[in-house]
């Protein structure tokens, strides 16, 4: 008994360390507003002992969009407003304050069928609410996702955290979630399937409706608060791609007062370069879609893989024309 208890002592004692090396090492997906990390778990191969460990995400493309107005003027001044509260503690944002949306696409190359966790950091000393998407579902019931403030959302403390590692279907349980297949994943929406999207809310300075409150895991008890998001939409959104290939395209975008979605940047080395894409181009079309946000790009993009062909209308000087782009990984 003796020697056993040594063992178990010896064991926990290697899982505690091998866990604070893990958590010294994460990654994290950044914005503004939030960071998302995904942890896997590392299974030592005997009484189911492990460790999670972080997952290397690479940024594939950044863009901002545009808010009505009144929600700009209002998100500006919400800025301002919370970075006043401890500027050293928000070094991101700059006092003039940003009345932009903010969207960051990340890529990783998990194994399917691995178990994985987020873990989603609030960056600013304020509140945030934040809905979390896996696979097209809100982790908060399993509901399908309207990518408005009306879909459920967490509320993360100022500079809090929390973990979750399953789809909360009750204040008791929750699926685990695993990268998977689209018959292994808990979501019907496979066309949804392969991404990881986190949309953060700023916080009214008057609140009234209810939301749930994060605690530092998804199995303690949840219990609801007071939260009125300032904006309908999101004021960023961080998605991590992890399906088969990670379609890639290498633009960042912005959009336009008119039709389509303009190019900003082209990464070097990409298929949007080889293929001779520009900044100020203006994508109008995606595979005879109308495209009118970068987060729509991107929600196409997420439903194709690497080595796909899509054929983008382009408008460049006065001029409009097709151009047939292989994806990249």
């Amino acid at each position: 008994m003796r020697y056993r208890n040594r063992l178990l002592i010896i064991l926990a004692l290697v899982a505690a360390l091998a866990a604070v090396q893990g958590t010294a090492t994460l990654g994290a997906a950044t914005g503004r507003y939030i960071s998302v990390e995904i942890e896997v778990f590392a299974p030592w191969g005997f009484l189911g002992l492990g460790t999670w460990q972080p997952l290397s995400e690479s940024l594939q493309r950044y863009s901002t969009f545009s808010l009505p107005a009144e929600e700009a003027n209002a998100v500006g001044e919400a800025v301002v407003r919370i970075a006043s509260v401890n500027p050293s503690a928000w070094p991101q944002v700059l006092l003039s304050g940003d009345p932009r949306g903010h969207a960051w696409v990340y890529g990783i190359n998990p194994e399917l069928g691995t178990a994985y966790r987020l873990r989603v950091i609030n960056n600013t000393p304020a509140r945030v609410g934040v809905v979390v998407e896996i696979d097209g579902l809100n982790t908060l019931g399993s509901d399908w996702i309207a990518q408005t403030s009306d879909d459920r959302m967490w509320i993360l403390a100022p500079q809090g955290a929390m973990v979750i590692s399953g789809w909360q279907v009750s204040s008791q349980e929750a699926l685990e979630f695993r990268f998977g297949v689209p018959s292994h994943t808990h979501s019907p929406l496979i066309e949804r399937r392969g991404q990881i999207t986190a949309y953060a809310y700023l916080e009214a300075e008057r609140a009234g409706e209810r939301a749930t409150e994060a605690g530092a895991v998804i199995d303690q008890p949840v219990r609801y608060v007071d939260f009125s998001p300032l904006t309908e939409r999101a004021v960023e959104t961080i998605s991590i791609r992890y399906g088969a290939g990670n379609a890639y395209l290498g633009v960042g975008c912005s959009e336009t007062s008119g039709t389509g979605i303009r190019v900003d940047s082209v990464d070097p080395g990409s298929p949007a370069e080889l293929y001779g894409l520009r900044p100020d181009d203006v994508i109008t079309y995606v595979n005879t879609v109308p495209v009118s946000s970068c987060q729509q790009l991107s929600d196409l993009l997420a439903a194709r893989h690497s080595g796909d062909r899509i054929v983008l209308k382009l408008h460049r000087e006065g001029q409009s024309f097709l151009v047939a782009v292989e994806l990249g990984d």
